[in-house]
């Protein structure tokens, strides 16, 4: 019987290394996300949350969510429609509010993943699994590529 350890490889391969973290974003999220879930039972608990508190917090995730979806996504990303300096300017700004990072590189990283769907140059292949593909890969470092202008 033949045993063939290419699966075991393969897998091992797709592991993220500590060499490969980006340590800065990497450490803020991290003790962010965990000062957060300690803390807000403790202040919820001191201080009940107000209903201006709820509006304010889900205008704020619908505002968040719909410029990285029309501003990031639909407007830099693909230059599917234009606005004027004002949208614009209030796409950016609320965006910016969503926790991930700027215009310029979530654009330049999302045509990368049009450009190379699956592959090494990828940014978020679902091949690296589930959790790679929709939040480890912010964890790291961009990969220094020789690439050419991909027009989505």
């Amino acid at each position: 019987m033949v045993y063939d350890d290419s699966f075991r490889e393969k897998s091992l391969e797709k592991k993220m290394k500590i060499k490969e973290f980006n340590w800065g974003p990497t450490l803020f999220l991290t003790i962010y996300q965990t000062l957060l879930i300690l803390s807000l039972p403790f202040y919820f608990y001191f201080t009940p949350p107000s209903l201006g508190m709820i509006g304010v917090s889900i205008i704020l995730l619908y505002l968040t969510g719909l410029s990285i979806t029309a501003g990031y996504h639909r407007f830099y990303s693909h230059r599917s429609y234009r606005t004027n300096s004002f949208v614009e300017m209030l796409l950016l700004f609320f965006g910016s509010m969503a926790g991930q990072g700027s215009a310029l590189r979530w654009s330049f990283d999302h045509r990368l993943h049009h450009a190379h769907v699956d592959t090494d140059c990828d940014p978020y292949s679902i091949k690296k699994g589930f959790w790679y593909a929709h939040c480890l890969w912010i964890l790291e470092k961009p990969k220094k590529l020789k690439l050419k202008l991909c027009p989505i």
